[in-house]
């Protein structure tokens, strides 16, 4: 199915190194929570400044958590489906070489991913 040559080894050690990497920051996250929890809120500017490292750190999370989902789909694809990996899950084209050096666990091609923000910002 696909065209171009695609090194899945490559890609899988770019997946699992990135999945190795969004783990630890995951930890790092969780601990910088609970030190947050564990401050003494003297004041309102104390107050604002935990609520607000907290809430960063909370979509920092959230982000992280969405990658990884993404990532371990991805490895499921080069397992389980060799010739799916790489191919745009909208048009079943391939995506771009570059594009999956970029983020390989990209699931849609530019254009398609282009095509997909836009319809989310309308919602």
């Amino acid at each position: 199915m696909q065209n171009i040559e695609i090194d899945l080894s490559h890609f899988r050690t770019l997946l699992e190194e990135r999945r190795v990497e969004i783990l630890k920051n995951l930890k790092m996250l969780d601990n910088d929570l609970k030190d947050l929890n564990q401050l003494e809120v003297i004041d309102d500017g104390d107050f604002a400044s935990i609520s607000s490292d907290s809430y960063k750190d909370n979509i920092l999370a959230s982000h992280q958590l969405e990658d990884l989902k993404e990532i371990d789909y991805s490895l499921k694809k080069i397992e389980n489906e060799k010739d799916i990996f790489g191919i745009c899950e909208m048009c079943q084209e391939e995506i771009m070489k570059e594009r999956l050096e970029a983020k390989p666990f990209a699931i849609y091609c530019k254009i398609c991913r282009d095509l997909a923000e836009k319809v989310a910002i309308k919602k």
